[in-house]
């Protein structure tokens, strides 16, 4: 007889496995199957049971106890049935059909035609979870009838005012009898509707929210809140109460900290030089025009500040928006021991004769630098001085410093008629030295004045990289930067923009009281600061540049740390 060989015998045992393997993976999803099947007809037994009971009810004790309509009848149960928990939520709900006219045009003026009865099921396993779901309408014998009350109306949308699916709803009410606590979604219009509401006087508190959104509510009538903005809701009798509420995505914002000791107005802080340009001749530079520049590469790259290939080096102009990066043009060799290096650029506005712009700078002493923007000579060149290098020096982190956070809406008045506002807190800056900045979540959209109490910190701010009031988008990231400097009575921080509220840059401002007489230039946050002064209502402040109307604001009024913006029209 033969014998099989090892191989012959591997082979076997391999397809033995491989069969068995299908075979026991065939298994299990007939036993996954069928356990499911059971958890289904389980919950569908829970489901059926509960629909019966309430369908059994006189049509006028159909509800649950806290809703609209009102019963017996328990909104959220756990259940346990076969060693599985189980939980049944029933939720029933008055419908206005629309065969007979909705809300006010109603024909009969009844518009709770019939009740919903919605029985919802579900369970969670160590494997999956589901739930089932089962509706029935129910319908009084005979006449429509409802017993009394009127009908609530709400929208969810979003600051754009598009409509909010699925946004939880929480109506409550504890001035009536029974009691009302609902919890609901809006339907796919940002809808939710309960005819039947019991009449009540600014009694029915709404809160709308979802995951990840803000919050929008209705607000007690008291003595801190003499007139809220929106109160609770009224409900008249055969009425219909409409209310809206805005929500959207919530935002982040990061407070940051700084002293003022840093390099002001720097374009880049990878880039660790720069040397500011000077332009001025007797006859007038056309826009457009080539200027030249000497710049003693070879040492520059000895001393380990440029790249040998010049990427580095970079060519700045102080547009009056923002510090932005000019095409450069290439006049000779790069690191040449022999010959002097000569870059030029051309100019991006015209200089009228005899006066100076120096709103140009070369950068340079960045390692990782590329790519750097680059045109071909097209005409004359004339040639640019230079200033001294400057090295970049980067503003330091102050920790614990105390902040207010004020928005803009306003949910009412206190007895005073002063507003009482939405959002309204204090924060701090991080408490290590090397932090200084402190990042705060669930923002929502509005406009915000961040303020810092001098008085109290010992800081004023003397600049920041957004303009206050600041804007915040709903679902964004937003980071401000205030830079501080030791606090003094009274300060003004002057802000300059055009009238799109962009910030202008390298702008004169002339700013006097009497002997008092002190000019400044913007940053490249379009600001100035001023401190030192004496309280006054009178201050002028006369603003030029280059292309610019001459702008000339009186009665500015300085108190304390104060702010201040000003326009200038573009010529």
């Amino acid at each position: 007889m033969r014998s099989f060989s090892l191989l012959e015998i591997i082979i076997a045992i391999f397809i033995f496995i491989l069969v068995s393997m299908g075979i026991l993976e065939t298994l299990s999803l007939g036993i996954d199957s069928l356990t499911v099947s059971k958890l289904r007809a389980s919950a569908l037994v829970i489901a059926q049971e509960e629909m019966e009971f309430a369908r059994n009810l006189d049509y006028n004790s159909v509800g649950v106890q806290g809703g609209i309509p009102s019963g017996n009848l328990i909104p959220e149960e756990e259940i346990s049935l076969n060693n599985i928990n189980y939980t049944k939520k029933t939720f029933i709900q008055y419908v206005d059909a629309p065969e007979d006219g909705l809300d006010e045009l109603d024909e009969n003026g009844i518009t709770a035609d019939y009740k919903q009865i919605r029985i919802e099921v579900s369970w969670q396993t160590k494997f999956n979870s589901d739930k089932i779901v089962l509706l029935s309408n129910y319908s009084s014998d005979g006449i429509e009838t409802v017993l009394g009350g009127g009908t609530i109306k709400l929208t969810a949308f979003d600051f754009q005012g598009i409509p909010i699916p699925q946004a939880n709803v929480l109506i409550e009410n504890n001035a009536v009898i029974p009691q009302i606590s609902i919890d609901t979604v809006t339907n796919n219009n940002g809808l939710v509707t309960f005819p039947g509401s019991p009449v009540s006087a600014e009694s029915y508190e709404i809160t709308v929210n979802k995951n990840g959104y803000s919050i929008s509510k209705t607000y007690s009538r008291d003595s801190q809140n003499i007139n809220p903005s929106p109160p609770h809701l009224t409900i008249i009798e055969s009425e219909t109460t409409e209310a809206s509420f805005a929500i959207d995505k919530t935002s982040q914002l990061t407070v940051k900290t700084y002293d003022n000791l840093g390099t002001p107005n720097w374009w880049d802080n990878n880039y660790n030089y720069r040397e500011q340009i000077l332009l001025t001749d007797d006859s007038a530079i056309t826009s457009g025009t080539e200027v030249k520049i000497p710049l003693s590469h070879f040492n520059l790259v000895e001393s380990g500040k440029s790249l040998s290939s010049g990427d580095d080096v970079r060519i700045v102009y102080g547009d009056p928006l923002i510090l932005r990066e000019i095409p450069r043009i290439n006049i000779s060799e790069w690191n040449s021991s022999t010959t002097a290096l000569q870059i030029a650029f051309q100019t991006q506005r015209a200089i009228p004769a005899n006066e100076t712009d120096n709103d140009y700078w070369v950068y340079y002493g960045n390692p990782l630098a590329s790519n750097p923007q680059i045109i071909t000579p097209i005409g004359a060149i004339v040639s640019g001085n230079k200033l001294a290098e400057e090295i970049y020096t980067a503003f330091l982190p102050i920790s614990n410093v105390n902040f207010n956070i004020l928005g803009s809406k306003i949910i009412g008045k206190d007895s005073s008629e002063n507003p009482i506002y939405k959002y309204n807190q204090n924060f701090a800056t991080g408490s290590q030295s090397s932090e200084g900045y402190v990042t705060i979540g669930n923002i929502e959209w509005d406009i915000y004045d961040i303020s810092i109490n001098g008085a109290t910190e010992g800081y004023d701010i003397s600049s920041s990289n957004l303009s206050e009031p600041i804007s915040i988008a709903p679902d964004t990231a937003n980071d401000i930067t205030f830079n501080l400097v030791s606090h003094t009575a009274n300060s003004l921080l002057l802000t300059v923009t055009d009238y799109s509220n962009n910030p202008i840059f390298g702008a004169n401002v002339n700013l006097t009281l009497n002997l008092f007489n002190q000019t400044k230039e913007t940053n490249i946050n379009g600001q100035v600061f001023f401190s030192n002064l004496s309280p006054n209502d009178n201050y002028i402040a006369n603003i030029n540049l280059l292309e610019y109307e001459n702008a000339n604001y009186t009665n500015i009024k300085v108190s304390e740390q104060s702010n201040f913006t000003a326009i200038i029209n573009k010529l």
